[in-house]
């Protein structure tokens, strides 16, 4: 190791902090990755656990949920299942008020499951029991069970809460346990209450969690669901389809959701920068030896064998390597920190992110493969290096070794093509998060959204006084309300919905769209243009003909069957009568930025489904507008808790997070590759440069310009970096049908973004390359051959 630190040069100094780059960078993305998708859930035998929903490909639709009626049809069916549950599909609509004694309430989200739960699960309650079979039959006593953490923050960790009286939406429940730490399914939870029992087919707004018993296959499982539901299409018209099809997901799968490929394409991004650096040094470690060449040759003279040399080489790369490991673990630690405050909440399990033993291995893994990747060339050249060359090279011989310089140029080559595929992915990644902040979504992004907690009031009521109150408040344009908040993601209330000479086919042939509950004033509130017709208005109530608005997506629909769409009168799954189209709106992106589709409004007083977001539109900034729901929200309903508020774009930027976060991380790994490739142009360049220092001198004085030396030194690097701008453009080409899905609105070959990022990459390769070499072909030639 002495020996070693007596021989540190800047080109070792480089390829430590090139490697501890790499290093401490992939360790970082490991970490999270691990968190995310290696890591098992906290439940026994978790490849046992299935999600499962229903998909009906045939008519476009790849997610369908499930009604309760199913689970009884599953259990009395599928013999691959060993306990099977119902699940809600998501949180989002089931904030509850809860009341803990006097104290003012809280807002919490609440999820609903069915009492095998738990069970199918495998897991037990810290405290206390398990809902029983019989919590959610009608008569039963309303019980709930606590997450871990809100019984830290809210109940203070009281072990005697077990028996405790708390209220839910007015309603008095009874605490029956306390889950452990670990469980937090579905995520967010504050608590579990049972999932009543229901005998509507139409009812679709649940998942099932299954887990399969031993001895069956998933594609056996699989096979037992489809045909029940072929069963079910036959007995059932209505409600199935018979090209619908089960939708059977792994638990893990389920829990990474979209957030796996996108953690996959990171991972792959921070393993390609670890190739760099292992290039960077590699690259660096060869040139160095290059200047040893006495060095070597003197030892080799003196009896040392090629592999003695070797195995030095190899013990000084090793020395390098662990210097460079010690960093990038402490690089790491500190990168760990900032991803856990830096990460969306919408990737799970991201905020434990930790240094474990599975990361501390992958560190050290990472470390030996720097260790042999770059140390494999130089070690290899010396194993068949002869001494006579040496010697005559170390004599003075002008020129080098044809396959040194070929395996220089090849790992230019090398870093280019990953500077590339880098660059060109974080490129195209920027494009696409662009359109999606940029993609009009249809409404007014200066519009708040607020999510008022369910409580046992009368809703159409309440929101009726909120909203005549409001209108009529200084600095507001519109207010109104609806049954789903905007951008909240994919999962919302389907319907399916008939012209009036199909309402004798069955349900499940009829078309889908997306269905809301609005009250008037909404569209106006959000900024949703419309386009035909009128907005509703509060005469259409339950004694008035049922109507119903449309938007231009489907009316557009209706105009290609020959059918003039305002006026036409449809029936809808849940209203019992045909309803007149009375309006027309413009289309809106309503589950997220990425989705659009056919919508079908219903006025809040003609159904029984209850609008539960408002939606305000002012003059004043969306904090003033916030304290102004807040005051007349609560000289209605004192005990409401306190509104979620969002402007639509806070929501927009919440829907692109996780896509903003993976484009940070690619582009922060791209700009690192830049820096390795032009690092290592640069000393390549430098030190051929300083092995040519008196063929230099002697071109000079022979009458060569500093014009056609700076372009001879260059040429050949930069003939190696054009290869490496091909090879990376292939690659990109042949991973493009894997990149394109995480892009939107673009291609992964978009012929723009690779050409400018092909040519910024060869002009600064040029740069870095000329600098040097036009700094020594400008050198007096005294000067250079009195160097040499």
């Amino acid at each position: 190791m002495a020996f070693v630190l007596r021989c540190f040069t800047r080109a070792y100094v480089l390829a430590a902090l090139a490697l501890a780059l790499g290093i401490g960078i992939s360790t970082a993305l490991f970490s999270l990755f691990d968190a995310v998708l290696l890591r098992p859930l906290p439940f026994p035998d978790q490849d046992s656990l299935y999600v499962i929903w229903k998909a009906d490909p045939a008519a476009g639709s790849d997610y369908e949920e499930l009604a309760y009626p199913e689970l009884l049809d599953m259990r009395e069916n599928i013999d691959a299942f060993e306990s099977v549950a119902l699940i809600p599909t998501t949180l989002y609509g089931n904030d509850h008020a809860l009341q803990i004694g006097n104290e003012d309430p809280i807002r919490v989200e609440t999820a609903r499951v069915t009492p095998a739960f738990f069970q199918t699960l495998g897991v037990k309650p810290l405290l206390g029991r398990d809902f029983a079979a019989t919590d959610n039959t009608s008569g039963a006593g309303p019980v709930a069970i606590l997450s871990h953490w809100a019984w830290r923050e809210h109940f203070d960790a009281d072990p005697g809460v077990v028996g405790r009286q708390i209220r839910i939406s007015e309603r008095g429940h009874t605490v029956i346990g306390v889950m452990g730490a670990d469980i937090d399914f579905p995520r967010g939870a504050a608590l579990w209450m049972p999932q009543q029992e229901y005998d509507n087919r139409g009812a679709w707004f649940l998942h099932a969690l299954a887990r399969r018993k031993p001895g069956y296959s998933r594609e056996q499982m699989q096979a037992q669901l489809d045909a029940l539901f072929t069963r079910l299409a036959r007995e059932h018209p209505n409600f199935y389809s018979p090209t619908q099809k089960s939708v059977v997901t792994s638990l893990p799968d389920h829990w990474a959701g979209s957030t796996r490929p996108q953690l996959l394409l990171s991972m792959a991004a921070s393993l390609l920068l670890l190739g760099a650096a292992c290039v960077t040094a590699l690259n660096l470690f060869g040139t160095r030896m290059l200047t040893r060449t006495q060095e070597i040759a003197t030892r080799v003279s003196l009896g040392a064998s090629p592999w003695r040399i070797a195995r030095q080489l190899l013990g000084e790369c090793s020395v390098i390597a662990s210097f460079a490991c010690l960093a990038g673990l402490a690089l790491a630690l500190g990168l760990i920190e900032v991803l856990g405050r830096w990460v969306p909440a919408s990737i799970p399990r991201a905020d434990q992110a930790v240094m474990n033993w599975h990361v501390f291995a992958f560190a050290i893994l990472a470390a030996i493969v720097a260790v042999f990747g770059s140390a494999a060339a130089p070690v290899w050249l010396a194993a068949r290096t002869d001494v006579e060359p040496l010697l005559r090279k170390s004599a003075g011989r002008v020129t080098g070794g044809g396959r040194r310089a070929l395996l220089q140029g090849l790992l230019t080559s090398a870093q280019t093509a990953i500077a590339v595929v880098l660059l060109a992915g974080g490129a195209l990644l920027i494009g696409s998060v662009r359109h999606l902040l940029q993609q009009d979504v249809g409404f007014a992004r200066d519009a708040v959204t607020m999510n008022l907690a369910q409580r046992g009031t009368d809703s159409d009521l309440f929101f009726k006084r909120l909203l005549e109150r409001l209108k009529g408040s200084p600095g507001v344009i519109a207010a109104g309300a609806v049954l789903m908040r905007p951008l909240q993601g994919s999962i919302g209330w389907d319907t399916t919905y008939a012209l009036e000479s199909e309402t004798t086919r069955p349900g499940r042939e009829l078309p889908i769209a997306n269905f809301e509950v609005v009250t008037p004033g909404y569209f106006e509130a959000l900024g949703t243009p419309l386009l035909r017709g009128r907005d509703f208005n509060e005469q259409d109530d339950g004694d008035a003909p049922s109507v119903v608005m449309i938007n231009r997506s489907l009316a557009d629909r209706l105009e290609r069957r020959g059918v003039e769409p305002l006026g036409a009168r449809i029936k809808i799954r849940t209203g019992s009568t045909l309803a007149m189209v009375v309006g027309i709106v413009a289309n809106a992106r309503y589950r997220g930025v990425r989705e659009d589709g056919d919508d079908v409004y219903v006025p809040y007083l003609q159904t029984q489904i209850p609008v539960r977001h408002l939606v305000i539109r002012g003059n004043r900034p969306a904090s003033e507008l916030a304290a102004l729901v807040r005051e007349e929200t609560f000289r209605l309903d004192s005990a409401q808790p306190p509104a979620q508020v969002e402007t639509i774009r806070e929501a927009i930027s919440r829907n692109a997070a996780a896509d903003r976060f993976i484009m940070a991380l690619v582009v922060a790994l791209s700009v690192g590759a830049l820096l390795l490739a032009v690092a290592g142009v640069f000393s390549v360049i430098s030190e051929t440069i300083a092995q040519r220092r008196r063929e230099i001198a002697i071109r000079s004085a022979l009458g060569a310009t500093q014009f056609s030396l700076t372009r001879q030194l260059t040429s050949k690097a930069l003939r190696f970096v054009f290869i490496g701008e091909v090879v990376g453009l292939v690659v990109l080409a042949i991973s493009a049908p894997w990149l394109s899905p995480q892009l939107y609105q673009l291609e992964a070959t978009d012929p723009a973004v690779l050409t400018t990022i092909a040519t910024f990459l060869f002009a600064v390769a040029t740069a870095a390359a000329t600098l040097p070499s036009w700094s020594a072909a400008g050198r007096r030639p005294t000067a250079g051959l009195r160097d040499s």
